[in-house]
């Protein structure tokens, strides 16, 4: 079995081990090479966490605000999300999680798809960290180059280490979002691996009696299978969302702000008619949709496939009619179990992360980022506003 996880999460252990923070100890490893790489871990760490401290002491310590204020916002929520990302994945390989994650979503006759997924979603990643590399290096080749004078760009939150040494800053900040992407990454692969195995679970649902017709025994029989391996499901995913339900609540909770203030500076660049501040601005707003899905999309499909089981068993005749006493009960605790309503990837617990959660979000930022841009253009008149001085002055 440990073979056959390691060939499924190969390519994702590469993902994790590629961030330079990934030191779970293996069989054939030694002890000065693990301790070598808990301290470039804890090294990693403390640079990103000083960056982000760095920005945020710059900000409150600014008496000035003007329009790279809300870029400045940007890049300090991204590092806070890169920071918590950092220490939820090293706190993961203390308690030995990632290990026993990739043992509970494995299933020896599990979906075929799922190693597909994998390389599909790992594809996407890489992409999306690509993106973040030709960012990351456009800033310090302008910040070398004198030319980051942007309104866009506080060239302050870039000196972290010194004027001199301002090339740094966005190197770190690359790491700590390749982290980042890494650890998104992997927990929408854990969702995924769970989706398709719950996928396939139902559509074999779907076939009970078809194989005996009328044989009200064997149809018991089979249903009560199904059962036992829905339960067995159910725990795994239990496993999974008792490892991410901290780390899913940092995140959303954190993309809420980030969203925001992300669309406020692409507004910012848009009135700038800059076509350098809406370069960089852009890729922002993809990187808060691709975090959003990623942390909403998939546990509500899989809260989604675990609903179906309801409406698949209501909706086979063969288990209704004829009637039988048995088989009833049997069904009814089944759809029962199938309709927990903590059965599924919650935020730390008490929510279950479903699709009206996710317009409940996307209608909480849109309500928010409304009321900065009332805020932002305040002090401009309005059309209405125009017209009614021009009357006055006529008059």
């Amino acid at each position: 079995m440990q073979k056959a996880v390691h060939t499924k999460f190969r390519n994702c252990s590469k993902l994790l081990e590629l961030t330079g923070m990934y030191f779970e100890k293996s069989s054939n490893q030694s002890t000065g090479w693990f301790i070598f790489k808990i301290l470039r871990a804890f090294f990693l760490f403390g640079l990103a966490f000083h960056q982000m401290v760095y920005i945020l002491y710059y900000l409150l310590s600014r008496k000035k605000y003007d329009e790279s204020t809300a870029r400045s916002l940007v890049i300090f929520n991204w590092m806070l999300q890169a920071v918590i990302s950092q220490s939820i994945f090293m706190y993961w390989q203390y308690r030995g999680y990632i290990t026993r994650l990739c043992q509970n979503v494995h299933c020896p006759k599990g979906c075929p798809r799922t190693v597909v997924v994998i390389n599909q979603t790992l594809m996407v990643s890489f992409s999306l960290f690509a993106l973040c590399v030709v960012l990351c290096l456009a800033t310090v080749s302008l910040s070398m180059s004198g030319n980051l004078d942007s309104a866009l760009f506080d060239v302050g939150i870039f000196e972290s280490f010194g004027k001199r040494f301002r090339f740094l800053s966005p190197l770190i900040q690359m790491h700590a979002l390749f982290v980042w992407t890494s650890v998104l990454t992997f927990y929408i692969l854990i969702g995924r691996a769970v989706q398709h195995e719950l996928c396939m679970f139902n559509e074999k649902l779907k076939s009970v009696g078809t194989e005996f017709p009328g044989d009200q025994e064997k149809i018991c029989e089979e249903l009560a299978e199904k059962y036992t391996t829905h339960v067995e499901l159910a725990k795994r995913l239990r496993v999974v969302d008792s490892t991410f339900e901290v780390y899913t609540f940092a995140m959303v909770g954190t993309n809420i702000p980030t969203t925001i203030f992300t669309l406020l500076s692409f507004f910012l660049a848009l009135q700038s008619s800059c076509w350098l501040n809406i370069l960089f601005a852009l890729p922002d707003v993809m990187f808060c949709l691709f975090e959003l899905i990623g942390l909403t999309a998939g546990p509500a499909k899989v809260h989604a496939a675990i609903r179906e089981v309801e409406s698949i068993v209501y909706g086979n005749l063969r288990i209704w009619y004829p009637f039988n006493d048995k088989l009833y009960q049997i069904a009814g605790i089944f759809i029962a179990h199938a309709n927990q309503s903590n059965l599924g990837i919650t935020l730390w617990g008490f929510a279950v992360v479903t699709k009206p959660l996710i317009l409940t979000t996307m209608s909480l930022t849109i309500t928010y980022l409304t009321f900065l841009l009332q805020v932002q253009y305040k002090d401009n008149p309005t059309t209405n506003a125009t017209l009614l001085t021009l009357y006055n002055q006529t008059n």
